[in-house]
């Protein structure tokens, strides 16, 4: 008589396909694309981003009152620029800089002399919502364009006006060789403000950090408001752009009109792209051993940043971008042990079935 298995085997079948399902959903939901990573990749800017979200690497929120320092004479304007010497050379993209450009409009940009007279723009764009990072300025001007002059640092790239509400600050902090130049952008309102009052802006800060190329910006308060829909489409940098630029080619963007700017949200640009250490749960070597009950554990390590000061210290405990790669190994094992165990339940229940 002909012994047929299909049947025995459709259990132990089912569970192997929903091991495998479960795996590969778990990797999709961790790998990068499906959620906000905390690490920039790689890119020809040389610059990665670093914030202080979870998991590691993770950058620090640690706010500097500069509103004790000096504040720019066009604080009351709209649509200006001040240019202020800097307490110490700044290398941004590989060249030094002792001049900056403070823009009202929530942009930092180290071509003091703009030629085309682009640094008094507000990033306007083809819609209104700015412009993606790279960008090049050579139509700076146009009407679909309003970008600044490069390079620069978009800390809040947005129409902003400091003459309907708030100030802009600059000051430094600490002694050489570990000072730090803090501009603050204290309750600066969007020019589309609904009553234009105090309350009505945003708070966030630019940190250069003497010794380094390493930049960090901070968010204290990244709600502009509700009074209408207009002003609510500027909360949270959902109308602004985000980043480092270079020129039409090389940049580093953070955001471009999404809502990804919070309260607390801290983001370090840095060149020095963080190295982990990776340690194994039983094994005296740092490696990782794999089998069917194995697991991986990653302890990122990192080298100190400059230090500025005890009130503004850069971030310590920044590594590259491995945290999600570490929670895709764990789950990728955990799918493998449980396909595995799928797997050597069909065999015994063939055996027994004398296949």
């Amino acid at each position: 008589m002909t012994r047929h298995s299909a049947g025995p085997v459709l259990v132990p079948t089912a569970l192997l396909l929903i091991a495998t399902a479960a795996a590969l959903l778990l990797l999709a939901v961790v790998l990068p694309g499906a959620a906000r990573a905390d690490i920039s990749p790689p890119n020809a800017s040389g610059y990665f981003w670093i914030n202080n979200n979870p998991p590691d690497p993770q950058t620090t929120f640690a706010w500097v009152d500069a509103t004790g320092g000096t504040i720019t004479p066009s604080t009351d304007d709209d649509d200006n620029v001040d240019v202020v010497t800097l307490p110490f050379t700044f290398n941004f993209f590989g060249t030094d800089y002792t001049d900056i450009a403070i823009g009202t409009n929530g942009f930092l940009s180290f071509n003091t002399a703009d030629p085309n007279g682009c640094n008094a723009n507000y990033n306007w764009g083809p819609d209104d919502l700015g412009n993606a990072i790279p960008h090049d300025d050579a139509n700076c001007n146009d009407g679909n364009d309003g970008w600044a002059a490069n390079p620069l640092i978009a800390s809040w790239f947005d129409d902003l006006d400091p003459g309907e509400c708030g100030d802009v600050y600059y000051q430094t902090f600490g002694t050489a060789p570990n000072q730090t130049f803090v501009v603050e952008f204290s309750d600066v309102c969007h020019n589309d403000c609904f009553d234009c009052a105090a309350g009505e802006g945003i708070t966030f800060e630019t940190i250069l950090f003497e010794g380094s190329s390493d930049i960090k910006v901070q968010y204290m308060d990244a709600f502009f408001g509700s009074g209408d829909a207009t002003i609510a489409a500027a909360n949270n940098g959902a109308s602004a752009t985000t980043g480092i630029d270079e020129d039409g080619t090389t940049g580093l963007q953070y955001s471009w009109k999404t809502a990804s700017i919070s309260d607390g949200l801290a983001v370090l640009y840095t060149t020095q792209a963080p190295t982990p250490t990776p340690t194994a749960s039983a094994s005296p070597s740092p490696t990782a051993t794999l089998g069917p009950t194995a697991t991986v554990t990653a302890t990122p390590t990192t080298a100190p940043t400059p230090t500025s000061g005890p009130s503004a210290l850069p971030p310590t405990g920044d590594e590259p971008p491995t945290g999600p790669v570490s929670a895709s190994l764990l789950l990728l094992v955990a799918g493998l042990s449980a396909i595995s165990a799928a797997s050597a339940l069909a065999w015994r229940v063939r055996a027994r079935r004398g296949r």
